[in-house]
């Protein structure tokens, strides 16, 4: 909060276009920093609170206002990312859904094509995972790497897109254990 009070201080005290943009720059890092410092001390209803305003959003608002795209990738990540701490999963699940362009109830073909940003595609796949959607996260992922459930494998044997870089850092195990570091820098 002492950054916050600083930065504010000293846009007050010399105010040109460059110094607001500066700050506001500023601000929105240690806006973020600051929800992940509560999500840390499990302060999870600050952070949200602090999410929601960054989204011009109020905790009382509709579930439809709530899971609507803020237009900042990285802020409605963060606020998926809360919301599945909290275990609200269905925001959490609305909000990706909304930001991929899906529907809910749309079919499961439709569901588990890839938006094409990893980090919204990855996360939703390892949220479908925690709530038990197993076969949507296999789909989802399957259709990230190109890949169909045939001879599997065969497939898996051979690393695609993504896969390829991190493949060697792997270990051994299910799947999802060769993907348990995607765990620890998208969800926690």
């Amino acid at each position: 909060m002492n950054v916050k009070i600083a930065l504010t201080k000293k846009l007050k005290s010399n105010p040109t276009t460059d110094d607001l943009e500066k700050l506001n720059e500023q601000l929105y890092i240690v806006n973020i920093a600051l929800t992940r410092l509560w999500q840390e001390m499990g302060s999870y209803e600050l952070a949200q609170d602090l999410l929601l305003s960054m989204t011009n959003k109020d905790r009382d608002d509709s579930e439809e206002i709530l899971c609507s795209t803020s237009g900042d990738l990285d802020t409605d990540l963060a606020l998926a990312r809360l919301w599945r701490l909290m275990g609200k999963n269905e925001l959490a699940e609305r909000l990706l859904l909304n930001m991929s362009g899906k529907r809910p109830n749309a079919s499961e073909e439709e569901l588990c094509q890839p938006w094409g940003h990893h980090a919204v595609d990855l996360i939703r796949a390892l949220l479908w995972k925690k709530i038990g959607k197993f076969k949507l996260a296999e789909r989802l992922l399957l259709n990230m790497s190109n890949k169909t459930p045939i001879n599997m494998r065969r497939y898996f044997a051979r690393p695609a897109g993504i896969m390829k870089l991190i493949w060697p850092w792997c270990g051994t195990g299910s799947w999802w254990a060769n993907i348990s570091w995607l765990k620890d820098c998208c969800l926690t």
